[in-house]
């Protein structure tokens, strides 16, 4: 880990810009995933209030990862690499109820499994990158003298 006098200020003002733009994208994401359309096509696709309602709990279930991941990551030498690849796959994942509708328009009836699967998937590795991502921020902060 960098100490705090080896963080220039202009290394301060590029890995804020990107945690403003990444920090943006992440929740404009998980907003749209969580909030619209995810609901909307397990209704269309004709799943149960069940099946709807466990996409809230998965998407909260992933928390209980962030404390093993906090140990984990704490012990890597890349922990922004860690953090690009698990939120990068886990943003991917989520496409996989579309790309199946999409080459099997006629058989819909397994996107509902696959959809809570991918949510499940997403929120794992979300959560697994939440630690990296607060470890970053804090990193940020200088320490009064």
């Amino acid at each position: 880990m960098q100490s705090q006098k080896s963080i220039t200020e202009k290394q301060i003002c590029i890995s804020l810009n990107n945690s403003i733009i990444a920090g943006a994208v992440g929740v404009f994401f998980f907003m749209i995933i969580q909030n619209g359309p995810i609901p909307l096509m397990l209704e269309k696709l004709g799943a149960s209030g069940i099946a709807i309602g466990m996409t809230a709990t998965l998407f909260q279930l992933g928390m209980l990862v962030q404390i093993p991941a906090a140990f984990f990551a704490e012990r890597l030498a890349r922990r922004k690499s860690f953090w690009a690849y698990t939120s990068g796959i886990a943003r991917a994942v989520m496409a996989l109820p579309g790309i199946y509708l999409l080459l099997a328009p006629d058989h819909s009836a397994p996107v509902v499994w696959i959809t809570l699967a991918s949510i499940g998937l997403f929120s794992f590795l979300a959560q697994c990158g939440g630690p990296v991502w607060f470890g970053w921020m804090a990193g940020l902060i200088r320490e009064e003298k």
